[in-house]
């Protein structure tokens, strides 16, 4: 898997890609079932498996007096997105020039202009742009705009039954349900993850 900085990326990618979207935090049951979507569209069209990526949660950027623990550090996410089969992980330095641009222009600036996005792969709920403008309406529309195939992906819900999303995942090892948590995340919590989530260094 190639990994790419893109504040360095001078060219477009070569290779038309299938973007993934998403924080990523866990790269738990929803995150992988994007990218398994994410692989048979680029299979099936000849294209490479892109995944789109920050070096920070962009929460904690944008509220640093009350961070949020990761799950999973970016070398970790790195290594989980090569054992998913993606070709590129793309990833973007969240900073304050990031966090002023708006939906529209990532898409047509980043996803199309940077990784020459052929189709995005997103969940049904993730936001982006500046103050969280776009959500999957405007995806939509901004797809239709530009020429992009989309697929959403519908909320993943573990064996129990549960809602699997990175929030559900550090609320049950606080819980001390790390059963829980690793039905979410499709494996065991390891230790790091269950340290940082409970604040211990």
């Amino acid at each position: 898997m190639e990994v790419y900085w893109l504040d360095q990326a001078e060219k477009p990618f070569a290779k038309a890609t299938v973007v993934c979207l998403g924080m990523f935090d866990g790269v738990h049951l929803g995150h992988q079932a994007l990218l398994m979507e994410g692989k048979r569209i680029a299979m099936e069209k000849n294209l490479a498996l892109c995944v789109h990526g920050y070096d920070t949660l962009p929460v904690n950027f944008l509220n640093r007096k009350g961070r949020i623990p990761e799950l999973t550090t970016l070398e970790e996410k790195l290594d989980l997105f090569e054992q998913l089969g993606a070709d590129i992980a793309a990833i973007d330095r969240f900073n304050d020039s990031f966090s002023h641009m708006s939906g529209q222009d990532f898409i047509r600036d980043i996803v199309m202009g940077k990784l020459n996005a052929k189709h995005v792969v997103a969940g049904f709920n993730h936001r982006f742009g500046y103050k969280a403008d776009s959500g999957r309406d405007e995806l939509e529309a901004y797809c239709k705009t530009y020429g992009i195939g989309l697929s959403v992906i519908s909320p993943i819900t573990a064996s129990s039954g549960a809602l699997v999303s990175s929030t559900a995942i550090r609320r049950a090892i606080l819980e001390n349900n790390l059963e829980l948590a690793a039905q979410m995340l499709g494996r065991p919590v390891d230790k790091a993850m269950e340290e940082r989530v409970r604040g211990i260094h």
